[in-house]
């Protein structure tokens, strides 16, 4: 099998064209990936021309990302005179199993043609896995199914290894957003995962790892991910937490080690508190930086971290392959301090401080669109999880992820009394609304401009 960097050397060498038919958003991702290898892009998409740049071209690569009728097209004519010319296929069959349309258009494409890679599909991965893949999933992916077995048995070592160092694994509550033709978000659904996704991440840490253990061991200018221990004062806030929920926090020393955080998350797991826990577990964390200084990373409990494996959407990543091209090359290391000491140390600054603001305005348009949601729905009721307690009311967070307030005027007349942060009282009826508890509300209000949502305790009619 040839090396990483001698197949690099052959297409630098080559300089190849590579004809591109994909959607609008990655086309400049695409042709920035090619340029960054030493090939050339083209993203021809005119039925009338496609067929002559295909002929010339050294590899074919089709998207179904945002399929047209001009586009259908010409992906038909370019696969066609590609299969004529023995060029290298790549199919990215994107939404295979959203829609008809696109499966029989992707079967109807693969007629005659041989793709030499198709992008795998994260369900049809995971039925193959579970052995309930039908006939025509196995056939799909006949050249490479028999490698799953391995990559299976390679996965759950990792894993184990991961879980031996005490690695948390700490949901994130994280939601898709299900829009319409017009951009507008129609639904809300908690991220599900099965194993091929959980898989391809071990995958992912790994190759991270050892980019960054490359980089130490050669001692080469270099883009760290850094992930300290938490501060004093976000423990204690965790202790609070902990505490109020009667559950156990004692510590061997003054910080705990992530073994002992991942025993309290795998303890709640299944109960009430798990996502509560989970939620102030994360917020007690350290904000991961990048450094120019390998640190280590806290979470992970590894020495050695870096993002490296996603080039076309993050640009440390990019930064990282640029460097690590350079070393791979023969590039001294005299040459290499000089050249990428002061670029590492300005990406690892502008890059965090860029992450910073692009969370705080993903954070911001995912609220927008919850609400959005949310408007769809005025006087509709559901159970829903107390997920914060303030002394102005309760945060409720419905089961799809949805987080809205209820007033403390709206549950009682008598007024309320805060204890702990984890539970509101009524001093006069006794009556407790306790973090985790479940109760029926009513979505009242939905402002989507400001991304918040309001409810109010359901009728008792509503409880029935």
């Amino acid at each position: 099998m040839r090396s990483i960097p001698d197949i690099r050397g052959a297409v630098r060498e080559r300089s190849s064209l590579i004809h591109c038919i994909t959607n609008p958003i990655s086309i400049n991702q695409c042709a920035n990936a090619i340029l960054a290898v030493g090939g050339r892009p083209i993203m021809a998409e005119h039925p009338r021309e496609v067929s002559e740049i295909t002929a010339t071209a050294g590899a074919l690569m089709l998207n179904l990302g945002n399929i047209t009728d001009v586009r259908m097209e010409a992906m038909r004519l370019s696969a066609r005179t590609a299969a004529e010319h023995g060029t290298p296929i790549l199919l990215d069959a994107v939404g295979v199993a959203c829609s008809k349309l696109r499966r029989d258009y992707a079967c109807g494409l693969l007629e005659g043609v041989t793709p030499a890679v198709i992008k795998g599909n994260y369900s049809e991965i995971n039925a193959l896995l579970a052995g309930t893949a039908d006939a025509e999933i196995k056939a799909k992916y006949a050249d490479v199914i028999d490698q799953l077995p391995a990559m299976k048995e390679l996965y759950g070592h990792r894993a184990r290894l991961r879980k031996e160092r005490g690695c948390m694994d700490i949901e994130s509550g994280e939601v898709k957003l299900i829009l319409d033709e017009n951009g507008r978000c129609i639904d809300v659904k908690k991220r599900t995962s099965g194993e091929s996704e959980s898989m391809i991440e071990e995958f992912m840490l790994l190759a991270n790892q050892c980019a960054a253990h490359f980089a130490r061991v050669k001692q080469i200018p270099f883009i760290y991910r850094v992930h300290e221990e938490p501060n004093a004062e976000k423990l204690e806030r965790l202790h609070a937490l902990l505490q109020a929920c009667g559950i156990n926090d004692h510590f061997a020393k003054d910080v705990p080690t992530p073994k002992e955080l991942s025993a309290i998350l795998e303890g709640v797991r299944g109960t009430a508190y798990e996502q509560i826990i989970n939620v102030g577990m994360l917020r007690c964390m350290s904000k991961a930086v990048y450094e120019e200084k390998p640190k280590g990373h806290y979470g992970l409990v590894l020495q050695d971290y870096a993002h490296f494996t996603s080039p076309i959407r993050r640009y440390p990543d990019l930064a990282i392959h640029r460097i690590m091209t350079a070393q791979l090359k023969g590039t001294d290391k005299d040459t290499m301090i000089l050249r990428y000491s002061e670029f590492a140390e300005d990406v690892s600054k502008q890059a965090s401080e860029r992450e910073v603001i692009a969370m705080q305005i993903e954070r911001k348009a995912e609220d927008c669109y919850k609400a959005e949601y949310a408007r769809r729905h005025l006087g509709e009721c559901y159970e829903g999880t107390i997920s914060g307690v303030t002394q102005r009311g309760l945060f409720i967070e419905l089961d799809n992820g949805v987080e809205g307030f209820v007033p403390a005027s709206s549950l009682t007349a008598t007024g309320t009394m805060l204890t702990e942060g984890v539970r509101l009282s009524d001093p006069v009826s006794g009556k407790n609304w306790n973090l985790g508890d479940t109760m029926m509300i009513t979505i009242v209000r939905a402002d989507v401009n400001l991304g918040k949502i309001d409810f109010e305790v359901a009728p008792e009619s509503a409880k029935q």
